[in-house]
């Protein structure tokens, strides 16, 4: 689902509109950023503080591992764990403390039944230099502990459950299963000196059935088409079944949700209870040394003191901000590019556009001018819009400027006028801010604690080929994310030529169509699908008998066959029930005519299994195990 306005508006600072009315279009951006720059920085911003290192704190690092101590001897394991990775991210790089320090998560998390990370741990405390030979003898007997736990709760998870299913399966599977368990075991083979758990090899992404030459990464039964009432969109060029594989997009860019900096990956959002700090600051951390480079070269290196500064004055931002600054520090390469893209004819305009597209050229995610291109409504924003969006990026660009971001790009000194360059990158950064706030889609994960399913929205993207699909009360797709990747899955049969359609957070089961012609204002379009022109009734008002068939003698013994065992059916996610629903969807879409209750509870079920293949935890047993039980088994 695209990004809620509430995460600009909650961090802008109040003030009066511009005055823009009377500014050609072509020029409001760099205007409107230059005008309030003054007032916005100066009335609303306080002083910056300064120090030696203000990313790191041996003191606060200490503090933390006191409390952590504490936790831990109260028997409360997740404080205990959420303190010492604190102290961790406070920790100057390789400080000698960090070796005892890493060794007490190693103990929490093996307590918590994490062995994966509780080995990773101890091999980064064995990395670091320690002349404590005693210590260093226990860490080798905790890392020997740690693999022989993991691989007993292997074993043991393999007995229970080849007795499961030899007693549950019929033969013809029986054989299926025993293949796809040796063929896992292989791959999950325990790496003693392992720094970082290499989550590709237990749960790696899925596969579109066939590589499509136009847009790379999706299935060649989808192609983009343009036309001059709704733009760009993507249609079906041969019959999609309910399930298949349609698109593995991922982000230009994206950025986490700070109240997770402690629990996912900065980089590539994934949960994991151990992770690393970044070098410098004690903002961001990530999943092992790969994300860290990955992120440094690419947008961090600059990122990192701008957050240093914007965490000591107290600046109260979230992922919609710093998903912005991370689009402009990846489009300019953390500056080096700016000035190509001033003196480029087209990027040097943040108001031009190249609305032309060809359908027969290759689209890629990663490239700047999809990103560029991308609607932002500017045009349709109000003057109260206006203001709001540039003070944002008027502070965004005072931290750029007070991190002497331009300082080496214009060979001097940082002066308080803003220069022409620095004027150019404010205008950019409000015309992210437009684009950001429609085309952003929230990455979210899927937490299980006993019986009780929560959804938490971890971070945000930018993904340029997933926002072709257009918007529909009555989507066609299920959007699900492995780690930072969006994965598109179709919810439905889909027709030769149908729309691929998405949901921005508007559907008709339980939504009025006012209510949704509402929401859909803040994207500045009237959605014309069937739902809205037919009035379609919500769920709970459906109507369960006396259905319009499409066809004139429909089986209607098959149907209530196939309902009564989709009644029964536990709710789970296995290849087996996916197959059985993807068949009653299949045909109930060929038998009765929507709106109809069956059809809703059908591709919801679809959707939540389709949901628990993406980012799906379990909070209690270990994640590596868990993952193993829910995708191949």
């Amino acid at each position: 689902m695209p990004l809620s306005c509430n995460c600009f508006y909650g961090n802008l600072s109040a003030g009066g509109n511009l005055n823009i009315r009377n500014i050609p279009l072509n020029l409001k951006m760099n205007h409107a950023v230059t005008e309030v720059y003054e007032e916005a920085t100066k009335t609303y911003l306080e002083p910056i503080l300064t120090g030696e290192n203000p990313g790191k704190s041996i003191h606060a690092a200490m503090f933390k591992s006191r409390l952590a101590i504490l936790q831990k001897e109260k028997g409360q394991l997740h404080l205990a764990l959420k303190y010492v990775t604190e102290s961790i991210s406070m920790y100057p790089d390789n400080h000698p403390d960090l070796c005892s320090v890493y060794a007490f998560r190693a103990d929490v998390l093996d307590e918590l039944k994490q062995f994966v990370f509780a080995l990773t741990d101890t091999n980064r405390s064995l990395q670091i230099v320690c002349k404590d030979f005693q210590m260093r003898l226990d860490l080798r007997y905790k890392r020997s502990k740690y693999v022989l736990k993991l691989q007993t709760m292997l074993h043991e998870h393999y007995e229970r459950v080849d007795a499961y299913m030899i007693s549950n399966l019929r033969q013809e599977r029986l054989q299926e299963f025993l293949y796809k368990e040796n063929t896992i075991e292989n791959q999950i083979k325990v790496d003693r000196h392992a720094t970082f758990a290499n989550f590709d090899v237990i749960f790696p992404l899925p596969k579109v059935s066939s590589k499509n030459p136009i847009l790379p990464n999706a299935s060649e039964k989808i192609r983009v088409q343009q036309s001059e009432t709704i733009g760009r969109y993507i249609v079906a060029t041969d019959v999609i079944d309910a399930g298949e594989v349609l698109l593995i997009d991922k982000p230009y860019v994206n950025s986490i949700s700070l109240r997770y900096r402690l629990t996912h990956c900065s980089n590539c959002l994934l949960r994991n209870p151990a992770l690393i700090p970044c070098k410098n600051c004690s903002v961001v951390m990530y999943c092992g040394d790969p994300c860290r480079d990955e992120a440094f070269r690419r947008y961090h290196k600059s990122e990192c003191p701008i957050l240093i500064l914007m965490s000591k004055q107290g600046v109260d931002f979230d992922y919609a901000t710093l998903l912005i600054l991370r689009v402009f520090l990846v489009a300019t390469d953390q500056g080096t590019s700016l000035r190509a893209l001033f003196e480029n004819p087209v990027y040097g305009n943040p108001c031009c556009a190249v609305k032309s597209f060809d359908v027969d050229q290759p689209y890629f995610s990663d490239d700047y001018i999809n990103i560029h291109n991308l609607e932002d409504k500017y045009e349709k924003r109000s003057n109260r819009e206006w203001s709001q969006f540039a003070r944002n990026a008027a502070h965004l660009l005072y931290y750029l400027k007070k991190s002497s971001f331009f300082v080496e790009l214009q060979n001097s000194e940082n002066k308080p006028d803003l220069t022409v360059l620095e004027r150019f990158a404010g205008a950019l950064l409000l015309k992210y801010s437009f684009s950001v706030q429609i085309n952003a889609h929230e990455i979210s994960e899927l937490v299980c604690i006993r019986d009780d399913v929560k959804k938490n929205s971890i971070g945000a993207g930018l993904f340029s080929v997933l926002r072709l699909a257009n918007h529909s009360c009555d989507q066609n797709t299920s959007v699900t994310f492995h780690k930072n990747c969006a994965v598109v899955r179709a919810r439905r049969p889909i027709a030769i030529g149908e729309e691929i359609t998405d949901n921005y957070g508007a559907n008709y089961i339980c939504m009025k169509a006012r209510v949704r012609e509402k929401f859909l204002n803040r994207y500045y379009f009237k959605c014309k699908c069937k739902p809205c022109k037919y009035q379609w009734p919500l769920l709970e008002q459906l109507s369960r008998e006396n259905p319009t068939y499409l066809v004139n003698d429909p089986d209607i013994e098959l149907l209530a066959k196939m309902k009564s065992t989709f009644v029964v059916r536990p709710q789970g996610c296995s290849d087996h029930y996916l197959d059985f629903l993807c068949t009653y969807s299949a045909l109930l879409h060929l038998t009765i005519e929507k709106p109809w209750y069956d059809h809703c509870t059908c591709d919801l079920q679809i959707y939540k299994v389709l949901e628990s293949r993406g980012n799906c935890y379990d909070n209690i047993k270990d994640i590596i195990l868990e993952h193993y039980i829910k995708l191949h088994l």
